[in-house]
């Protein structure tokens, strides 16, 4: 079970996930999206807030090291549809793709600002699921 996502580094960092299972807990680094949609598929979540925080970062990590605009561009339109495969059924996960899509829209960035933009919006999701959290 994957109990929680972090994002390492700067534009061109990786993401990390804490999974639980019967031996406790430990860590995976995942520097492909290939790797990402992968490991969401075979593993559960222990909320839908968490998923979304990890389909936010793998928008980062489809787009890492990557500074041309129309490139980025071209990788973020197409790799919604990709992430949405982790979890085919999964109706939050479609709002949020496209909320993402909107967000792109919108925006009027390219490149690395648009990167940037990704990437502060993952953190700014992962603080607000961690406030949203119940204290115990």
């Amino acid at each position: 079970m994957i109990t929680e996502v972090d994002w390492r580094g700067d534009l061109d960092g990786e993401v990390v996930l804490t999974l639980l299972d019967e031996a406790g807990a430990s860590e995976r680094v995942i520097d492909r999206p290939g790797d990402l949609v992968s490991t969401m598929m075979a593993e559960e979540f222990v909320d839908d807030s968490l998923i979304d925080v990890t389909a936010v970062y793998g928008y980062c990590l489809a787009s890492r090291g990557i500074s041309e605009p129309i490139f980025v561009d071209q990788i973020v339109k197409k790799i919604a549809p990709f992430l949405r495969s982790a979890r085919i059924d999964s109706l939050p996960l479609y709002q949020l793709t496209e909320r993402i899509a909107e967000l792109i829209r919108s925006s009027g960035k390219e490149g690395v600002e648009l990167r940037e933009l990704l990437l502060a919006e993952g953190h700014r999701m992962k603080a607000q699921r961690a406030a949203d959290l119940p204290r115990g």
